[in-house]
């Protein structure tokens, strides 16, 4: 004959030893938990940079720190810092030097951009160097350059011992032009701070 008790008393042990496994389980991973985080891993593999720069509207822009993005973030980085681009045009500058540099840095920039792996986490470093070209270079490449290249073209033939400074302030939107360079300077001094941030991996 089935003893009831003997059956029902089993199932609860079963049922005890269930709850006491889920607890020993529970309190092992909350103590493995607290162990990685008090030893940093956590923060080793999540590792990111917050950007909040006003200028560009990048307002809590999150870069992964991955080998991929510091490489391509530091070969745009060296494209910006050695060029023109960043140094405010002074009087001895030649106006068709610096869109020769700045397009070659284009050119340059777009290439690294293409090492970047398309992941979700690499999206945003993909964005801030596509800006560093669609809003820091090209409008004031698109406004300009091929105006200005026509006209100085024009007129370095009709003044060839002509200083070609001297040639390029007589351009009828010189001033503007000017200006427009150095706000280009002034705005793109602001993604090589980001850029360096990255790829040297501060916080």
């Amino acid at each position: 004959m089935i003893n009831l008790w003997e059956i029902s008393w089993g199932l609860i042990n079963l049922l005890l030893d269930f709850v006491v496994l889920n607890w020993i389980f529970l309190l092992c991973a909350c103590i493995l938990l607290f162990l990685l985080k008090k030893l940093g891993i956590f923060k080793k593999l999540k590792k990111q940079i917050d950007i909040n720069i006003i200028d560009f509207d990048i307002k809590g822009v999150k870069i992964r720190l991955n080998k991929t993005n510091r490489q391509a973030a530091y070969k745009i980085w060296i494209e910006l810092v050695t060029r023109k681009i960043v140094l405010e045009f002074e009087n001895d500058d030649i106006i068709v030097e610096i869109y020769n540099s700045w397009y070659d840095a284009f050119l340059k920039i777009r290439e690294s951009m293409k090492e970047i792996e398309p992941y979700k986490c690499n999206l945003e470093l993909i964005d801030i160097s596509a800006k560093v070209l669609n809003e820091g270079l090209r409008p004031h490449l698109t406004k300009y350059q091929g105006e200005f290249r026509k006209w100085y073209k024009s007129e370095i033939v009709k003044y060839p011992d002509e200083k070609p400074q001297d040639i390029q302030k007589r351009f009828h939107k010189y001033d503007e032009l000017v200006c427009d360079m150095l706000n280009v300077s002034k705005n793109i001094n602001i993604y090589i701070l980001v850029l360096e941030k990255i790829f040297k991996g501060e916080v």
